[in-house]
């Protein structure tokens, strides 16, 4: 007999007009609530429910399955590494799963650095997993898999707000309050990269001797297009799940004749569409921060690139005046260096009335006019080679 593994989560469940907070493992809380009418948000770590070699992890998994009415390719590796995605699933007498992921990267400022940038940011890559069961008279719930404690506790919030009966009202009242709560955590990690790009646009070099650090404006560079990824993915989900919604919503309430639904789950529904659709504004609103910071980030690394070619250019320019130095010393004293090298040679003997030249003076020519020429051929093929 496989045994299902222990994982421990933090269920929070409503009671009567209350919500309540406890802990207990996943294996016990799906037998304990299996026909529970009352909404309950369970939390866990979906780190040993991917052990694929591990029986009783398979076990497990096959009870969640049972119990959210996912499906069995949502642990395969393509599903893991995946940037998100929304599947959903109609049952019988009105019931409704529906699975989804959200990814966001999260930089983290290494606190015993007091001058952090870049390359001293931490990042984490957060994969977030929901996974949703309900239905009018049955069981509703939601499976959150690895959520940071800001979004465990933006959500607790949320549903202390929470009045009436709308989970009675629609299944998407599950992604109303999760997506909520992943705006505040997508606007940190867009403004912690808003952060790190400050830090770098106050170190831009200056004119005289600048030394940049490329590498920090490549890291960047690279959290920022990975948050791109993100918004993208994320702004598409949510607009999946109010197409569905809206689908949902029609077909409950809109196709149906007055009289025949209560008009407060009609509105508690129309709530969630209404929610849902700002949330996705400001998704999309993050994402323009995000291009804008994309662009702000890019003109930063032109600037510094040009403050860095400026330099080289005005040092090139110096270098080229002392070579012109150089030139003019060497035009100076070469004629002058000419005569005294040859008068130097054994060729000439002078006395107190006559200077003689020796008749070996002809070696010399002899060696001299060939090795200019051969040399002046040899650097002109060089030269032209090089064009």
């Amino acid at each position: 007999m496989i045994i299902p593994m222990a994982i421990c989560v933090t269920i929070f469940e409503k009671h009567g007009a209350d919500w309540s907070c406890r802990t207990s493992d996943l294996e016990r809380f799906l037998t304990d609530c299996y026909d529970s009418p009352e909404p309950s948000f369970v939390f866990a770590d979906s780190a040993a429910l991917y052990r694929h070699n591990d029986p009783g992890c398979a076990g497990l998994r096959k009870e969640l399955q049972k119990f959210y009415g996912m499906p069995s390719r949502v642990w395969n590796n393509v599903h893991q590494d995946s940037s998100g995605f929304f599947g959903c699933r109609d049952g019988e007498s009105g019931s409704y799963k529906s699975w989804f992921r959200f990814f966001v990267k999260q930089l983290y400022k290494d606190q015993r650095r007091s001058d952090s940038v870049p390359e001293f940011y931490t990042y984490y890559w957060h994969r977030l997993g929901f996974f949703t069961t309900w239905s009018p008279s049955g069981r509703k719930s939601i499976l959150c898999l690895d959520c940071p404690l800001d979004v465990v506790e933006d959500v607790k919030a949320s549903l202390y707000e929470t009045e009436g009966r709308p989970f009675q009202a629609d299944p998407f009242w599950f992604h109303h309050i999760i997506v909520g709560a992943l705006l505040g955590f997508y606007n940190n990690s867009i403004w912690t990269m808003r952060e790190a790009a400050l830090r770098l646009e106050k170190k831009r070099p200056q004119i005289r001797r600048p030394t940049p650090d490329y590498y920090e404006y490549h890291e960047l560079m690279n959290h920022v297009i990975h948050s791109k990824e993100t918004l993208l993915v994320s702004s598409e989900i949510v607009s999946k799940i109010i197409q569905r919604q809206r689908e949902w919503h029609t077909r409950n309430f809109e196709t149906k004749p007055a009289g025949s639904y209560d008009e407060s789950l009609r509105r508690y529904s129309m709530q969630v569409y209404d929610d849902l659709n700002c949330y996705h504004m400001m998704l999309y609103g993050l994402k323009c921060r995000q291009e804008s910071l994309e662009g702000r980030h890019r003109n930063n690394i032109a600037s510094t690139s040009l403050i860095v070619a400026q330099y080289h250019g005005s040092t090139a320019v110096g270098d080229s005046r002392a070579m012109k130095v150089i030139a003019g010393l060497t035009v100076a004293f070469l004629p002058a260096t000419f005569v005294s090298a040859v008068f130097s040679m054994g060729f000439f003997e002078a006395d107190e009335s006559n200077l003689s030249v020796s008749k070996s003076f002809w070696i010399y020519w002899a060696f001299a006019v060939p090795l200019t020429v051969v040399t002046a051929a040899v650097l002109g093929l060089i030269i032209y080679k090089q064009r």
